[in-house]
This record gives C-alpha cells, structure tokens and sequence, in this order.
C-alpha cells in the first residue's frame, strides 16, 4: 500500500504513511458523500402502471381548480420520501467513520499492529482523555475530527465549509498530521509534507516546489476579532470574517493565494493545520510570540504535549505565506489576544 509521489519517494510505514493513506481513503468518501446528496428526486411513478389510468385525462384534470379536501390521500407521483439533512448528514458522518476504521484495520494487519480510531464517539473532552491515555501506555492511536459545518458542505458544496483534521501517534515515530476538504488531502510529520496530487499521487513537498503567488490585501479572520479590524484594514483591505477558520485556512491559504490567516484558539484534537501549515513551509507563529515561526518539530511539539499533557485548547496562531507577513499581521493586532477576547460572535456583522 505504499505509494510513490511524482517525485519518486516512497513513505516508510510509519505514523505519516499511516496519514496519508486515511487521508486519501477519507476525501474519496467525502467527495463520494456530497456527490450521493446531489442524486436526482425519486420520483414514484408506480402510478402509471396502475389499471385504468390515463395519462391524457389526468393532464386534462390539472385544469380543474384545485380544491383542498382533508380527507384525500397523497396524490400519486410526488416525491418518495427523502432522508432529512439531519440524517443526511448523519450518513456521511458515519461513512467517513466507516472508511477511516477499515483502512485502519487494513493497515494494522499490514504493520502487524492495532491502529485504534478516536472520533465517532464520545463528547471531545472524553476523546482529549482517551487519546491521552492511549498514548501514556503506548498505544498506536489514529484522531479524527470535523471541523467547520459538514452540513453547510454538503448543501452548499463549498470546500471551505468543514474540513477533517487527524492525528496519528505510534510509538517510536514522531506525531503526524493530515488534513482533508472537498479539495485537497496534505500531510505531514515534523521531518516532511505531502500533498495529493490531482492526478491522484502523493507528493513530497520540497524547497523547489511551486507556490502561487498571494494575491495582496487578503486575510482571514474570526469573527471573535471583529472589534480590531479597524487595526488591520488599512494593510489588508480584503478581510474575509467566519466563523470557523481551519477550513478556510486550509483552501485559502494553503491550497490558493491568501497571504496569510488568524486561526483562534481551538480544541487540540481540531488543530492538525497547525502542523500541517508548518511543515508545508508557511509562516505559523502565536499571536504575542516575539520570536520567530514556529519550525514544524515546535508545531509538532506543541501538539504532541497538549494531547499528552491533556491541554483541551491550543492557543491562536498567525498563519503567513512568509514570516515578515506573520510578524506584520502580529504587531497590527496589537494587544495579547486570550480566550473570549472581544466576546466572541457577539459583535458579529451582518
């Protein structure tokens, strides 16, 4: 199962490999998800075959003034009834918890080990503390959590809209990260990035490998911030406000030309982009740090001693295509941002 990027380099079956392959299993399931709610209405039409029906006179009837009566069945041919986007929602959810644990399962056989899956169940503050348990005996553990809205993803089809951020811990390897929208699945560890190509194969990102050019002015931010945007319209007059932003952070900025991204303080288990971000070479430092970015063993670090050390949040980061951008967006925020600065949502704009 190991596979070769356009560059040639094959993965050892470590926790990055064990990324990439849930990765990729995860984004044709979740492609396969949106594409399955677009199907066309199932329409009944076992109405035309019913005895002494005639298409010619019930189209006839549709002139007759339409007068409601109570006590009438449901007239033929409406649509059969269709899952509500509640569990619409619920089946793609459960679908991509489905694929995560067989692929899983699949690997573990291959590695001669158990790869035991967090995420399809249990509150977040009781998945912090399985993981950390797991990870005090030492045993191989795979993360997975939403982020963003997946029901404004499927409706709307918008990459942007919800994201899946994983985490994998073996033993004697270092953390790994992935990440996957509708878009994209990239991974990483502390010592390399890849990225799944569109022709399907996975790619080591190197120092020559191309980035689009940012297009100037753009920056996302929480809406928890809106009250200092007054502070940075004047360098970034192209704001783009929402209110989760790893999923944002990850097609706009990772994946096309937004120079650079506020990403608030978040849950641990949410926060594969932090890793992800550093690895592939962006800019990824604290709101108030005065050094420089963190380097993607700081990143892994970081992680890695919140999950362990059972952290529920980590705090929020600057995310830049370059460190001068990073250090600019910092010092325009001004004072030390904390948890449920400015009331977070309170002060959102319509």
């Amino acid at each position: 199962m190991i596979r070769p990027g356009t560059s040639g380099h094959q993965q050892p079956p470590g926790s990055v490999h064990v990324a990439t392959v849930v990765a990729e299993a995860l984004l044709t399931e979740l492609r396969s998800g949106l594409y399955g709610v677009r199907r066309p209405v199932n329409v009944d039409h076992s109405h035309t075959h019913l005895p002494g029906y005639d298409a010619p006179e019930a189209v006839r009837a549709l002139q007759v003034p339409y007068e409601f009566d109570p006590g009438a069945h449901q007239p033929a041919g409406v649509p059969a009834r269709e899952l509500s986007w509640e569990e619409r929602v619920t089946d793609v959810r459960e679908g991509l918890f489905r694929v995560a644990e067989t692929v899983l399962g699949e690997l573990g056989e291959e590695m001669g080990t158990s790869l035991f899956l967090i995420g399809a169940e249990g509150s977040r503050a009781e998945r912090r503390e399985l993981f950390r348990d797991r990870i005090r005996a030492g045993r191989p553990t795979v993360s997975l959590a939403e982020t963003g809205s997946l029901e404004t993803l499927l409706v709307g089809g918008d990459a942007r809209a919800a994201s899946l951020s994983i985490l994998v811990w073996l033993p004697n390897w270092p953390l790994a990260a992935a990440t996957v929208t509708l878009e994209s699945a990239l991974t990483a560890d502390c010592t390399s990035a890849y990225r799944l190509s569109v022709a399907g194969e996975w790619e080591l990102l190197t120092e020559d490998t191309p980035a689009a050019t940012p297009g100037p002015g753009y920056l996302v931010v929480p809406w928890s911030l809106v009250s200092r945007v007054d502070r940075l319209t004047a360098a970034y007059p192209r704001i783009e406000f929402h209110d989760e932003t790893t999923s944002v952070i990850i097609q706009a900025v990772l994946n096309h030309s937004v120079p650079a991204a506020i990403h608030p303080s978040g849950d641990v288990l949410d926060s594969a982009v932090l890793l992800i971000a550093a690895a592939h070479g962006l800019a990824v430092r604290l709101y108030d740090a005065k050094g420089a970015p963190m380097v993607p063993w700081e990143a892994s670090k970081l992680l890695f001693r919140a999950v362990k050390e059972g952290e529920p949040t980590l705090p929020g980061v600057v995310i830049a295509r370059d460190e001068f951008t990073a250090q600019r967006v910092s010092a325009l925020l001004g004072d030390p941002v904390r948890d449920g600065d400015d009331n977070a949502g309170s002060g959102r704009r319509r």
